[in-house]
């Protein structure tokens, strides 16, 4: 992140953000949701909903204050203090975090370690035996479309909302998607935990898919505001469930390696997602056609995660 500012060729752009890359993906959804999964299971749910809202509060606090700096003190100035400002929030947590409850002697949820029960019992599926599964690949797939889904409707809802709201109330349009992800994830959190995982999903892949139709027809500022809360809602809890599913399905053994080869499908949706939307805008001219083909994408989601049937049956093995 410091030397983001330092960039002044094609060729350091490009080693820069290899390097910043690795970076993210190491201090990002696979370490957080791996720690959160090892500690909680009961209420593993609300958990990963709690721990993962901070991307959400990021976007609303962190995000702004990054831009403010960058406007005001140039990127030069700015990437070293931000890179900074990371080590800052972040490395104090290593004196916190563990990595499982057993390191410490401990056991998931705060249970009572009875010592005379023998050895660790690791709840989990073999890699091997997960990725032959047909629900691996479909959920990964499924993931992939809602993530280009998601990613390209976040990426252009300024576009949106400068094109289709009233002069003025663009700023307060703005703060809405983020404000609802972080009500709806939470929400969420505690009804993943009392409801059936699956069902829970499909009805947030169809809010999802309601919210892009709704976008990609909106003409007031009111279609615009409930159009916006309810992709909130879905952009909040579809973020949860992708490592909540992989734990429910495949258990703890190879969680970390398993989500990591799903997160990478679903990364590569993030990458496509904003492009193709700003494709289909640069041909059309409109919102309206890029938003209803996300609503399109974002059926066909539901559709491949309802293919994906059931998970592998889980086992367990003596850690």
């Amino acid at each position: 992140m410091a030397m983001l500012g330092q960039v002044s060729e094609v060729w350091e752009l490009y080693a820069v953000y290899v390097c910043y890359g690795i970076g993210f993906c190491c201090s990002g959804l696979i370490p957080v949701t791996t720690i959160v999964t090892r500690w909680f299971h009961r209420q593993r749910a609300l958990a990963l909903s709690v721990a993962s809202t901070g991307l959400s509060i990021g976007g609303v606090v962190v995000t702004p204050a990054s831009a403010v700096m960058v406007d005001r003190l140039g990127l030069a100035t700015a990437a070293p203090l931000l890179g900074l400002l990371f080590l800052l929030g972040v490395l104090p947590s290593l004196l916190i975090v563990r990595p499982s409850p057993a390191s410490v002697g401990l056991t998931p949820d705060g249970d009572p370690r009875v010592e005379s029960a023998g050895p660790v019992v690791v709840d989990g599926v073999d890699f091997r035996d997960a990725i032959r599964g047909r629900y691996f690949w479909l959920l990964g797939f499924a993931y992939f479309l809602l993530m280009g889904v998601q990613v390209g409707g976040i990426a252009h809802q300024y576009g949106l909302v400068a094109e289709r709201a009233s002069p003025g109330i663009a700023v307060y349009l703005l703060a809405i998607l983020p404000t609802f992800s972080i009500i709806g994830r939470l929400a969420g959190g505690i009804f993943a935990d009392r409801t059936p995982i699956g069902s829970f999903t499909m009805i947030m892949i169809f809010i999802q898919t309601v919210a892009m139709f709704l976008l990609g027809t909106a003409s007031s500022d009111a279609a615009l505001v409930i159009g916006l809360s309810i992709f909130g809602i879905s952009v909040g809890n579809l973020l949860m469930l992708h490592p909540l599913l992989i734990a429910n399905a495949y258990g703890l053994r190879h969680y970390p390696r398993l989500y990591s080869v799903s997160n990478l499908l679903s990364a590569l949706g993030v990458a496509a997602g904003p492009a193709v939307i700003g494709f289909t805008l640069s041909v059309t001219g409109t919102y309206t056609v890029a938003y209803l083909g996300g609503g399109v994408i974002a059926g066909m989601a539901l559709a491949v995660f309802a293919l994906a049937g059931r998970p592998y049956k889980r086992s367990t093995t003596s850690a």
